[in-house]
């Protein structure tokens, strides 16, 4: 699933949503002189890594919100984030960095640890409308017409994660400007790497592994123009990296989200910069063939990325429904996922499931797998917790649905996460008027520490159920 080609409503495993039609919601005003019981400190400043070395700052993007939805903004002092005035109960804290949705965790806060990695540099800026890099590449292997190889593009510092562009013949691949809107500008010092990935085989299957790869330096981007580039594959990687599994889909199609369809499964392998997602592909594995065809697979892929870099694997399994917007007449598709993320060093044996998806989700105690509407807009999501696995926590992705000249559209407006099966959406998050459908996520996270919920982990499994659409 090459992310230039991603058009259905994800909640998957990476959240790198760039959407533009998100739902942000207001501040509202802090109570006059509440009695301050407490800080909430940030255990150490931000760290956001280059190749060079690490640079340092303090994250000022988190919000406190109380049960009666009013926001507590911090304030920096040192490596601390200190947010005065609090009380004492329960909290979500939010995350406001992201373009387009909010993320929020349920916690204490006398207790939660605010250590955030953000992506990228910390002195980032967005490029606005009209921003773009025209890059040349040369010495690229032919690509058969509709092979489905792929250039992958990155930036590592600035964690830009690009295009899967095929080459069109071996060393004259120019490809067309690539908007660079809302991505980091790059400047002086930036990495962008090219890697080539070519088709291989495995038994009756082809897979894709990184073989190929380049590097270009010193692109200085004006916001609003285009940025002219050439990066040579100059490198031709050993391909050393192995694995060996046996891809149980029976087992996976056992436990797929009921009422939804089939899309496909994928198989991923990524170099990362810990402790943020940055996805240059090792390779990439689109089986074809029915859901229940078990696939055992050996490949081989070479490693583009310097030995400082986490070698992993997610293996995802797609499921959709297509849902209406009130006073649409064209429906929007909206995927599910069943999930695992691990180190490719256990990409190995058999690879099953661990948790399915959340049950009998509900909204105010009311059936949510059918359409409600006068839900409120603070309502009570609950579920049943999984027949398979015991989840470490939950998330829930709202999403608004919006009738947009008789079509739907469906966007991200806010992600909460709790370790309880039941969670109240605060004041200030829904609108009136407007509909929204919830996408609720069991996931097993090995060593998960719910004081620490914005923290980056090594494993993980998912299962995801969705609503039917409510209206407040």
């Amino acid at each position: 699933m090459k992310r230039w080609l991603s058009l259905l409503l994800v909640a998957s495993c990476g959240d790198n949503l760039h959407n533009p039609d998100a739902s942000v919601p207001t501040d509202t005003s802090t109570p006059d002189a509440p009695v301050h019981m407490g800080v909430v400190t940030a255990k150490a400043t931000i760290h956001s890594l280059t190749e060079a070395g690490e640079v340092t700052g303090v994250e000022q993007n988190l919000v406190l919100v109380d049960s009666a939805g009013t926001r507590v903004n911090p304030v920096a002092t040192g490596g601390m984030l200190r947010f005065e005035p609090v009380q004492p109960g329960p909290y979500v804290v939010c995350d406001t960095s992201f373009v387009t949705r909010i993320t929020c965790a349920q916690a204490s806060a006398a207790a939660i640890d605010l250590d955030v990695y953000p992506a990228g540099r910390l002195d980032g800026a967005p490029g606005g409308v009209g921003t773009s890099l025209a890059l040349t590449i040369t010495n690229a292997t032919a690509s058969p017409a509709n092979s489905g190889e792929f250039i992958d593009i990155n930036v590592l510092n600035a964690n830009y994660s690009g295009y899967g562009v095929p080459p069109v013949a071996a060393n004259t691949p120019v490809l067309a400007p690539l908007s660079w809107r809302g991505q980091t500008l790059l400047k002086t010092g930036d990495v962008l790497r090219a890697t080539q990935a070519a088709a291989k085989t495995s038994g009756t299957e082809t897979y894709f592994a990184a073989t190929r790869t380049g590097t270009v330096t010193n692109l200085t981007m004006v916001d609003g123009q285009t940025t002219a580039a050439t990066v040579e594959l100059g490198t031709v990687l050993p391909q050393a990296g192995q694995a060996t599994y046996n891809l149980r889909r029976s087992q996976f199609a056992a436990i797929a989200p009921e009422g939804m369809t089939y899309i496909g499964c994928e198989t991923d392998g990524f170099a990362e910069k810990p402790p943020y997602q940055f996805f240059p592909w090792l390779f990439q594995h689109i089986p074809a063939g029915i859901a229940t065809t078990d696939i055992p697979m050996s490949i081989s892929y070479g490693v583009s990325w310097p030995g400082s870099t986490a070698q992993t694997f997610a293996t995802t399994f797609s499921y959709r429904r297509d849902v209406m917007a009130p006073g649409a007449t064209t429906p929007a598709p909206v995927q599910a996922s069943l999930s695992i993320y691990r180190p490719i060093a256990e990409l190995t044996g058999d690879i099953t499931p661990k948790v399915s998806g959340p049950r009998t989700p509900k909204v105010n105690n009311l059936d949510a797998t059918v359409s409600q509407s006068g839900t409120t807009l603070t309502p009570t999501i609950s579920w049943t917790a999984p027949s398979q696995g015991a989840p470490t926590r939950y998330s829930l992705y709202v999403y608004r649905v919006v009738n947009q000249g008789g079509a739907t559209i469906a966007s991200t407006s806010a992600v909460f996460t709790t370790v309880g099966t039941s969670f109240k959406i605060p004041t200030g998050f829904l609108m009136a008027g407007q509909a929204y459908l919830v996408t609720i996520r069991a996931e097993i996270i090995p060593g998960y520490d719910e004081n620490r919920p914005f923290a980056s982990f090594p494993r993980s499994e998912l299962a995801e159920t969705v609503t039917a659409v409510l209206q407040p």
